[in-house]
C-alpha cells in the first residue's frame, strides 16, 4: 500500500492546477512542448548552433537515399537501378556510382554507403564537434563545386 501511494502522489500533486487557476501553468507547458519538438526538428535537420547531424545520422541518410533505388529488395542497389534513380541529382550519376562502388563489383551495398558517408562526414565537420551542421553542409558543397558563398550571393 505505501508504495502505491508513493507512485500515486508525485503524479497527483503534479496534477494539481495552479494558485490562478493553471492559466500559467498550462502556458509555460505548451511553450516547454513547443521548445522541445522545436529543438527536435533543428536537430534532425542539422539547423542551428551546436546542433547538426551526428556521424550514425548522417550515414542513416545517405543509406535511405541511396537504399530507395534497389527495386530488387537484394540489400544492394545494382548500376542500373542507381542509374533510374540518381538521374535528378546533382552530378554525373555515373561518376557516383563508380565513386560509391569501391569494391567495382556493379553494386552498392549499405558498407559501402557508410564507408563514402563517414569519408564525406569527415570533411563537412570543420569544426570537428562531431556534427555536422546545415552551415558545414553549405559550405562543404561549395569546397567541392570550387565556388563560394560570395559566388552566389551577387
Amino acid at each position: 500500500m505505501a508504495v502505491l501511494m508513493a507512485l500515486i502522489f508525485p503524479v497527483s500533486a503534479c496534477a494539481r492546477p495552479a494558485p490562478d487557476g493553471g492559466a500559467q501553468g498550462s502556458a509555460a507547458t505548451r511553450q516547454a512542448s513547443a521548445a522541445n519538438s522545436t529543438g527536435r526538428a533543428s536537430i534532425a535537420s542539422g539547423g542551428g548552433p551546436g546542433m547538426g547531424l551526428t556521424l550514425r545520422q548522417f550515414e542513416q541518410r545517405r543509406e535511405q537515399r541511396v537504399m530507395a533505388a534497389d527495386n530488387d529488395n537484394d540489400g544492394k542497389v545494382n548500376r542500373a537501378e542507381f542509374m533510374a534513380a540518381m538521374t535528378g541529382g546533382k552530378g554525373n550519376p555515373a561518376k557516383r556510382f563508380a565513386h560509391l562502388d569501391r569494391n567495382s563489383d556493379g553494386f552498392i551495398n549499405r558498407q559501402e554507403i557508410d564507408a563514402a558517408a563517414t569519408r564525406r562526414f569527415g570533411k563537412l565537420d570543420a569544426d570537428g564537434d562531431g556534427r555536422v551542421s546545415k552551415q558545414e553542409r553549405r559550405g562543404g558543397a561549395y569546397a567541392v563545386s570550387g565556388r563560394t558563398v560570395d559566388d552566389d550571393a551577387g
